[in-house]
């Protein structure tokens, strides 16, 4: 290509012929719902999803995505003279280290006078890409904090390896989504590798609503181009072959539950199933009310015939009152085994409405007014030996004897996502699960 031709497309902001063919088949995908969904905003349509401006590229390492990510953001601020744009990294290090670099090599050709310079924080300025024409990519450490990528209007927002973040979900719907109203065009761009830790946002919110909308592009180290077929097993090994933890994370983008840190190992997406109710059963409502955590409650029973634990829903809601707490214990129970078809036991010498049950981990005021206000029964959860508990609920299931209907959503993300802190002494806390207290009150179930 002629120094002519390659000026003509910096001056355009049209730079994919910088990609290599896997970066160019995700630069093709992004640019396309780019368009059609900024189309379909002029037309007042409701786009599908709760995030449809988040576009998300989940990629191996060294697959190229920081490239192609800073190359799309810099191509739009040449197409809109005037315009702020924001590249946010998990780490302030990766603007010097990663992005000054990338964006050096990507501006090596560029023509004198169309060459965007970058430029150091200053005087409260932000670090970053300062374009002829006016339009500036602000480049952002977050791990001091998310403020940074704070401000009054934004035309569009990338996020390099977002699955490293702290509070992805507030910076996400708190701090950049309210900078984006005014431009139909404004779009937010997710980059990264899967999060060590399971129950990350980045995983559990944003990468299944963009599979939803068909708005993610997926790469593996075999999508690599650069690399030989003897490079890519040179570096599949040196992470310890294709079925150690470190591979299958880092070079196919696999979610692993690692057992030394997961607090149930034992489950697995096959205990999650919808069985037909038997006639008769004892149920259990059990509680593990919060007000700083959440409230977590779970409705069960036990099917005598196949000798299983059955979870047939679950419910999880941050400060919420002992009013707002009877009514949803109530409604379930209902709705559950109080219905058309009743679902009893037998005790005594009758049949007898469910619950047989309730417990709950509640100081003993709660319970007496949960008794003496509302009238309903609950029994204080045992706590006298939470690790030989919570061993007891890893056997159950690994011995098969737990089932979770895919109803109860909460119960299935806090037992599947839980985490040990550092010390091994508590669960680990999560922006999207609190402390998973819908697992406490597996628990004590």
């Amino acid at each position: 290509m002629s120094d002519q031709d390659k000026a003509l497309l910096w001056l355009k902001g049209r730079l994919a012929w910088k990609l290599d063919s896997s970066q160019r088949e995700a630069y093709n995908k992004f640019r396309a719902w780019e368009k059609s969904t900024h189309e379909a905003r002029l037309r007042g349509e409701e786009l599908p999803g709760m995030f449809p401006r988040v576009f998300v590229l989940d990629a191996a390492r060294r697959t190229g995505k920081d490239f192609l990510s800073l190359l799309i953001f810099i191509e739009n601020a040449i197409r809109r003279p005037g315009s702020v744009f924001s590249y946010g990294t998990a780490y302030a290090k990766d603007v010097s280290e990663i992005l000054v670099s990338l964006f050096e090599k990507m501006a090596e050709d560029c023509p004198p006078h169309l060459k965007p310079v970058y430029r150091d924080a200053w005087r409260g300025q932000a670090a970053g890409i300062f374009l002829p024409n006016k339009s500036i990519v602000r480049l952002i450490g977050c791990d001091r904090g998310s403020d940074n990528l704070r401000g009054r209007f934004s035309n569009g927002v990338a996020l390099s390896e977002c699955g490293f973040m702290d509070s992805l979900k507030e910076v996400i719907v708190s701090i950049l989504m309210p900078q984006l109203q005014g431009d139909q065009q404004a779009v937010i761009l997710l980059n990264s590798t899967p999060p060590v830790t399971p129950g990350h946002p980045y995983d559990d919110l944003f990468v299944p609503d963009a599979h939803e909308r068909q708005a993610i592009v997926e790469r593996t180290i075999y999508d690599n181009p650069r690399l030989s077929d003897a490079e890519k097993q040179e570096f599949i090994r040196a992470a310890g072959g294709l079925e150690s933890e470190t591979c299958q994370r880092e070079y196919f983008c696999r979610r692993i539950r690692s057992p030394t840190r997961v607090v149930v190992p034992e489950f697995e997406e096959r205990h999650v199933k919808a069985s037909p109710v038997p006639t008769y059963a004892r149920a259990y409502t059990v509680l593990d009310p919060g007000i700083r955590d959440m409230c977590g409650v779970l409705w069960a029973y036990w099917d005598f015939e196949r000798a299983k634990l059955v979870i047939q829903r679950s419910w999880a809601e941050k400060n919420t009152n002992t009013d707002s707490l009877i009514r949803v214990l109530r409604k379930n129970e209902d709705e559950l085994w109080n219905g058309a078809a009743p679902l009893k036991f037998w005790t005594n010498d009758r049949l007898t409405q469910n619950p047989c049950l309730r417990i709950s981990d509640v100081e003993a005021r709660l319970v007496m007014d949960m008794q003496q206000l509302h009238g309903l029964r609950v029994m204080q959860a045992r706590k006298d030996d939470k690790l030989a508990a919570i061993h007891g609920l890893r056997n159950a299931f690994l011995q098969d004897r737990i089932e979770i209907h895919p109803d109860a959503k909460e119960a299935i993300s806090h037992i599947k996502n839980a985490t040990w802190n550092k010390q091994r002494t508590d669960f680990d806390r999560s922006d999207l699960y609190g402390h998973f207290d819908v697992l406490a009150a597996a628990i004590y179930l």
